[in-house]
């Protein structure tokens, strides 16, 4: 899973389609071939025990998979459901896992010295 923050374009030769969303102000994009595909949010069950960066567990197609908020890997706190969030839903080499963001702007075609990595 590739994650990014974006940042202004710089000149480069190689160019990655990314789904870009929001997480409050800020604006992130995601590698699009890590994209299964992007779904409403929905209510969503605790898991226990899990580490602070999961939110809970949603039921996505009989699957049990586990919804990843990043806010706090930027030094916000933990946001509270809503649904007019997004789950974006991406395939790991493990499992399924949800991503929630406030909003997608859709997909988007940078320059890859344009992009910071997590």
């Amino acid at each position: 899973m590739q994650g990014l923050e974006l940042e202004s374009a710089a000149p480069a030769t190689a160019i990655l389609r990314v789904v870009v969303f929001s997480i409050g102000a800020r604006r992130c994009g995601i590698a699009l071939g890590c994209v299964e595909r992007v779904v409403a949010a929905v209510e969503s069950g605790p898991l226990v025990g899990a580490p602070a960066a999961i939110f809970g567990v949603v039921n996505f197609h009989g699957t049990a998979i586990p919804i990843l908020d990043i806010r706090p890997r930027f030094g916000d706190p933990a946001g509270a459901l809503r649904l007019d969030q997004r789950f974006i839903i991406l395939r790991t080499p493990l499992r399924l896992m949800a991503l929630l963001a406030d909003a997608i702007e859709g997909t988007r075609d940078l320059p890859s010295a344009s992009i910071l990595g997590m």
